[in-house]
């Protein structure tokens, strides 16, 4: 069963999120801006899911997770765009595409995550500026620079495990797409 609610017609701007059990297809209206994707399961299985193109042809999956998971990715803006969402799984999901722009504004001195998430500053960061970052957990700890536009800058972080550390910020960030299984704090300064 798919269930499906539209807060307005146009991708761009609009919060889009279904839910269902099982194996679903569900086409959407062609999503050619960046987002952030936020999706939960209930289940014991894999839970994955990919955006597909038009063509047909599936793109990098935004989730690829066994059992119970919720979190927060973020997609880039592709040219030629999203029409559908692949669901792979068995058990209960829910999946919202809202725009970058609603991600949770955030305190850039001193804020704890935990798991996948894109968060916000209020404004770009410029100038010099050091991001001191931790994790505690036990996969792949990544961070990447997102500017004010929705475009992804190189990884700061990649790591496996806990960290612990301090690199630069680039100048012009003013969103983070953090993945992670474990707690997380970041500090710019």
């Amino acid at each position: 069963m798919l269930a499906v609610s539209m807060q307005s017609a146009t991708a761009a701007s609009s919060v889009q999120k279904f839910s269902g059990t099982d194996d679903s297809v569900i086409t959407i209206p062609v999503l050619k801006v960046p987002v952030v994707v936020t999706a939960s399961y209930v289940g014991e299985e894999n839970f994955i899911v990919h955006p597909v193109y038009s063509s047909g042809r599936e793109g990098y999956s935004w989730m690829n997770e066994i059992g119970d998971w919720n979190g927060t990715i973020f997609q880039e803006a592709d040219r030629a765009g999203f029409a559908a969402i692949s669901v792979k799984t068995v058990g209960d999901w829910t999946i919202q595409i809202a725009p970058l722009a609603s991600a949770p504004v955030v305190n850039p001195k001193q804020y704890t995550g935990h798991g996948m998430q894109v968060i916000k500053f209020a404004k770009p960061s410029s100038g010099l500026k050091k991001i001191s970052l931790t994790h505690a957990g036990e996969s792949n700890f990544i961070v990447h620079p997102i500017n004010a536009k929705g475009g992804r800058g190189y990884s700061m972080i990649n790591e496996i495990a806990d960290y612990h550390g301090s690199v630069l910020l680039p100048s012009g960030t003013q969103y983070l797409a953090v993945i992670a299984d474990g707690e997380w704090t970041i500090s710019v300064k």
